[in-house]
């Protein structure tokens, strides 16, 4: 339906408003161009506006054009809420790279599905905690492209799909 450009994939479910620091996620992949050969992609669904910054999203295309990032970073836009459910089902986990949040509706999808999730290091993310839950500073594009090589390598979707099924029968999850 998306055309993923790849099957093996990481989301990042965020309105492209300034303070949620996709690039962040994006000077990751830059680091990763220069250390790695493989392409790891990061999915992004989300608004692309922000009516604070109105040149906000404009900036983070441009970035990516200039880093050559197209093949790293897929804007899949605003898509439907079942359709977001089975991106994070199907993810190798969820990144969360946001400077400030209120408790996070996304982080809280990833945690029942039990995905990883690579979460900036704010004070409400440590609050959520989920299970398999990574942590780095809102400025730390290095440690979070260490933590997407790691968890790209380990990924195993039949694993993965087993592990998710016994957290929804745990947490007594009906979809």
């Amino acid at each position: 339906k998306y055309k993923m450009k790849n099957n093996k994939y990481f989301i990042l479910p965020n309105q492209y408003w300034k303070h949620k620091n996709h690039i962040l996620v994006l000077k990751a992949l830059e680091q990763l161009g220069s250390i790695w050969k493989k392409k790891i992609l990061i999915v992004s669904t989300g608004a692309n506006n922000d009516w604070r910054y109105l040149h906000h999203f404009e900036s983070i295309k441009n970035y990516i054009l200039e880093k050559n990032l197209k093949n790293n970073y897929q804007i899949l836009g605003l898509i439907d809420r079942n359709d977001l459910f089975n991106l994070i089902y199907y993810s190798i986990g969820l990144v969360q790279p946001s400077k400030s949040e209120g408790e996070s509706g996304s982080v809280e999808m990833a945690k029942s599905f039990n995905k990883i999730t690579l979460l900036s290091s704010i004070d409400v993310h440590k609050e959520q905690r989920p299970q398999r839950s990574y942590f780095y500073d809102i400025n730390d594009y290095k440690k979070l492209s260490i933590y997407l090589i790691r968890f790209y390598q380990k990924f195993n979707l039949l694993n993965e799909k087993k592990l998710v099924k016994k957290s929804l029968i745990n947490n007594k999850v009906v979809l």
